[in-house]
């Protein structure tokens, strides 16, 4: 494999867990963006927003992103649910890759991340909040999307990163 596979969608739609599995199936190194950041910053997300403000977080993710692209070939990379929201970002994921969209229902997500303290979005919004940036967000999820993957909540990772594979 000698493009890059950009994970996207929604908060909590699964891209770390099926990325790691997906790396594992392909033999190829894995990258979560997220992580990257609390490395490289030294601190949680949530610090991150609250501290430095959402603008400060999306800089560091581009450029965070922009550096990956260009040193890594042939990786499994999970973006954050709002990286390929951004066009310049979207761009350069389509110049080094191919972006998959885990297509996951609203209400999966929101099981899943409305209460996790890691993420400030999730934290400080209500549900219909989170169902309006979900519906502003998979429209553009889905028009930069190179494969979109439909998960259903019986789907484990490992069936989900097989459909990867197999397309």
């Amino acid at each position: 494999m000698k493009d890059n596979i950009y994970l996207c969608g929604f908060m909590g739609c699964g891209k770390s867990t099926v990325g790691r599995v997906l790396a594992q199936q392909l033999h190829c190194p894995f990258i979560d963006l997220d992580d990257l950041i609390v490395a490289k910053m030294g601190m949680r997300i949530p610090d991150i927003f609250q501290q430095k403000g959402e603008s400060f977080f999306r800089n560091l993710e581009h450029f965070l992103l922009q550096d990956v692209s260009r040193g890594q070939r042939g990786s499994v990379i999970a973006c954050g649910g709002g990286t390929l929201v951004f066009e310049a970002n979207a761009q350069l994921a389509h110049c080094y890759g191919k972006i998959v969209l885990l297509n996951v229902p609203f209400s999966m997500c929101y099981d899943r991340i409305h209460s996790d303290p890691n993420r400030p979005i999730a934290l400080s919004s209500t549900r219909k909040e989170l169902l309006r940036l979900y519906r502003l967000r998979y429209k553009r999820y889905h028009d930069h999307a190179d494969l979109v993957i439909p998960v259903l909540p019986k789907d484990t990772p490992e069936q989900i990163a097989e459909r990867i594979r197999i397309e």
